[in-house]
């Protein structure tokens, strides 16, 4: 079975050299790796230049957002199965080796996902890892700890056509494809920590909850509404996972004491 990475980028050149240069330094080099410049300003001449042996693909569209980024990559790969990367997170040195392993030992297609780091500044914070409980869905464990983010999962490419990433959509369009997905496949878990999530200032997770919150619960409302989703999630973690954005908010607004306690 071969392995190939897709990855997105837009107007961060410095961040996408360093995810491509810890892809160079793979304890096992993945069969392909397609990138997708989704209409970038930045001049990436020189990174181009850098990573241009036969093994990496470069692809530009005009600027669409990420979830057609993706899809494109996706569409222009010929591997049989696909780990994706944003240009701001990066793998450590044996992430491919990790997953082309149990790829190899698998009996059906199935979704693979591992664990993540951090990266707060300089700091490298470690994914606590949850084992699922017997009574979850692999959807409601995902939903319940935050598993299976973006760089940490790889997918039979066929997956990925049959379920792809939602255009024109900005926030959670990774959930709702992940949960379509794991509805038609089986999940395997690698319980190692294999790639890190850079958390910087541009990331929708390091934004005030006040400003994001209502655009995720609609998105999830939106979400759930799919029958394929909500067959495989309980109401109660459905409920729980739309009304955290409220919790959150309340939270940060008594953090910077603009309501009070009692309000």
């Amino acid at each position: 079975m071969s392995l190939g990475v897709v990855i997105t980028t837009y107007n961060r050149p410095e961040k996408l050299k360093r995810c491509l240069e810890h892809i160079e330094s793979q304890t096992q080099l993945p069969d392909e790796v397609v990138i997708v410049d989704d209409g970038s300003e930045a001049d990436y001449a020189d990174i181009k230049s850098q990573f241009s042996d036969s093994r990496f693909k470069w692809l530009t569209i005009p600027n669409q957002g990420v979830s057609a980024a993706r899809n494109h990559g996706i569409a222009q790969a010929t591997a049989d199965y696909i780990c994706l990367c944003d240009d701001d997170d990066y793998f450590c040195p044996d992430h491919i080796t990790k997953f082309s392993n149990a790829i190899q030992s698998l009996s059906q297609p199935s979704i693979l996902f591992s664990h993540f780091y951090e990266l707060r500044g300089d700091t490298l914070q470690e994914e606590h890892i949850h084992p699922k409980p017997n009574q979850l869905t692999w959807q409601e464990h995902m939903l319940s700890k935050g598993m299976m983010v973006v760089c940490c999962t790889c997918m039979p490419r066929a997956a990925f056509t049959e379920y792809p990433f939602p255009n024109g959509v900005q926030y959670a369009e990774d959930h709702e494809q992940r949960l379509l997905a794991m509805s038609q496949y089986p999940v395997v878990e690698i319980q190692s920590h294999t790639a890190v999530i850079g958390r910087t200032d541009e990331s929708a997770t390091n934004r005030e909850v006040k400003s994001i919150a209502t655009t995720y619960r609609n998105r999830f409302r939106q979400i759930f509404s799919n029958p394929l989703i909500r067959s495989h999630v309980r109401r109660s973690i459905r409920e729980r996972q739309i009304y955290r954005w409220t919790s959150l908010e309340l939270h940060e607004a008594i953090q910077k004491k603009t309501v009070g306690i009692h309000d």
